[in-house]
């Protein structure tokens, strides 16, 4: 189950008025018992280690804030090997026995159990835990901040398990600090009505963005990565440009939602996600990309390494090593490695290249913050990030290498039509219904695009849900209705004609 399952609309209100109708001092014990629901009808068999994991942390925490010297350290590191060490053994074991071709029986009973999944016969690949990549490393954090008397171990064993499992952040973040959640959990909640209307406009748009953009965009996305060498030309860079949006409103979407569902359980989650493609620079792409984990990696990889701190040459290796370590806490493989190794180079190569930019635009009379080089900038950076994702979203390093140069081979604009079409064709069979998709994704590409911009660069603290609140009734009203219409069509090609990209893609890390 996901945000975006039907089952999800009963879920969600009966977690809501579990967790306000309890007695106040139950509040917590109540909405760790939906998270724990959700966990269950996603990975059910996993469960168990979820809850084994919050405890082992929670205790050696206390034990660790209670010792001195040494001996405080020495309980730091057993606990950061109980969550750290789950995440590398589970991740390492399921890329080793993907594909493998193994006893078939063995893995048929592991299946039923909901620990592996099968797919052509004897191939084997772990069913690896929900959200994994996210607990392990938000308990990570906790652990080192308290290490670090940041703040006092949290005493409560139910409000840490809900810190690293709570329902609205487990699948896909944000990666929450302690200071900055656990206060909220230790507080008593009630229903504000007042925040209502905020969550719900947030909701509506995050629905907006998964349902109706990045699911739209996923059908033709999906069926070229699937097998890439049938394509060249354009069919290849629409699908790497398409993955990069894909990618974009899907994300937007899930924190978008995440917000809004913590809004109305009256819980803050911090911005995960703001406007990233209008960015200046990587640096820059990487403070507006999945927020808290670029801060995670800066406060508990960078800055101890040494960060920026011992020269450039020392602070190039810090920002490589940092960018291996987010590849690899995306997947274990050499498209994830260099998906992240590449982040790494385009960031040294950006602070190397820094004063030579800056006699160029000296040279051509052009203001490095005027209107003509942030355009210029916002579209290296777009591109840079694009090619990137080739790797991060191709099956095999081979893969990524052919889109990235096939696609300058054989661009015509009628083959791209014809294989945009044929792929619609294979998933809907009717004529008229592939010219209307097709004229929805447009109109929805336009009406994101729009909504992004208007974030950006006119929403007041990039609130684009405060904005549309407050419009005069007429335009805010129209904006209700597209956002349903656009919405219910979405879900109608999702649940009716092709289920590709049902589940958040940030769900797989």
């Amino acid at each position: 189950m996901t945000f975006t399952n039907l089952s999800f609309f009963l879920f969600f209100p009966l977690a809501a008025l579990a967790a306000f109708l309890v007695p106040k001092r139950c509040q917590n014990a109540a909405l760790l018992a939906a998270s724990y629901l959700f966990y269950a009808l996603n990975t059910p068999a996993w469960l168990p280690v979820l809850f084994l994991d919050s405890l082992a942390v929670w205790l050696l925490v206390k034990r660790m804030d209670k010792a001195q010297g040494a001996a405080r350290r020495h309980w730091l590191w057993a606990a950061l090997a109980a969550t750290a060490g789950l995440l590398v053994v589970l991740k390492g074991l399921g890329t080793a026995l993907h594909g493998a071709a193994v006893n078939a029986g063995l893995w048929a009973g592991l299946a039923r159990l909901g620990f592996a999944g099968e797919a052509g016969g004897a191939a084997f690949s772990i069913v690896l835990p929900l959200g994994i990549s996210f607990f392990t490393v938000q308990s990570l954090g906790y652990a080192v901040d308290v290490y670090r008397k940041k703040y006092a171990p949290e005493p409560r064993f139910i409000n840490f398990a809900l810190f690293t499992g709570f329902f609205c952040l487990i699948s896909s973040g944000p990666i929450m600090r302690g200071d900055k959640l656990l206060p909220q959990l230790q507080a008593p909640r009630r229903f504000d009505a007042a925040r209502a209307p905020h969550a719900l406009v947030t909701l509506a748009l995050g629905y907006l963005f998964k349902t109706a953009l990045a699911d739209v965009l996923a059908v033709y996305v999906n069926a070229v990565y699937a097998d890439v060498t049938a394509y060249t030309g354009l069919s290849l860079t629409a699908a790497a440009l398409g993955f990069g949006l894909q990618l974009y409103f899907d994300f937007a979407g899930y924190s978008l939602l995440a917000l809004g569902t913590a809004e109305l359980l009256g819980l803050s989650l911090m911005t995960n996600f703001d406007t990233p493609y209008f960015s200046r620079s990587i640096k820059e792409f990487w403070g507006r990309w999945h927020i808290s984990f670029s801060s995670w990696l800066k406060d508990y990889v960078y800055i101890p390494l040494g960060g920026n701190r011992k020269g450039p040459a020392r602070k190039a290796v810090n920002l490589l090593l940092t960018f291996f370590v987010s590849g690899l806490w995306h997947g274990v493989g050499w498209t994830y490695v260099i998906w992240g190794l590449l982040h790494g180079v385009y960031q040294v190569v950006e602070n190397a290249t820094a004063p030579l930019r800056a006699r160029v635009y000296r040279a051509l009379h052009l203001k490095q913050d005027g209107k003509p080089a942030c355009v210029w900038q916002c579209l290296v950076t777009f591109v840079l990030v694009n090619v990137a994702w080739v790797f991060f979203r191709a099956g095999s390093v081979s893969d990524a290498l052919y889109v990235l140069t096939a696609q300058f081979r054989g661009m015509s604009l009628s083959a791209f039509l014809a294989d945009f079409l044929a792929v619609w064709n294979a998933q809907l069979q009717t004529g008229l219904l592939v010219y209307g998709a097709t004229a929805f994704l447009a109109l929805g590409l336009c009406l994101g695009l729009l909504l992004d911009i208007w974030r950006r660069f006119w929403a007041p603290g990039h609130d684009l849900s405060g904005a549309i609140l407050r419009l005069p009734a007429l335009p805010r009203w129209l904006c209700y209705y597209a956002f349903a219409g656009c919405v219910f069509v979405g879900f109608l090609l999702n649940n009716g004609y092709y289920a590709s990209a049902a589940s958040f893609l940030y769900n797989n890390f």
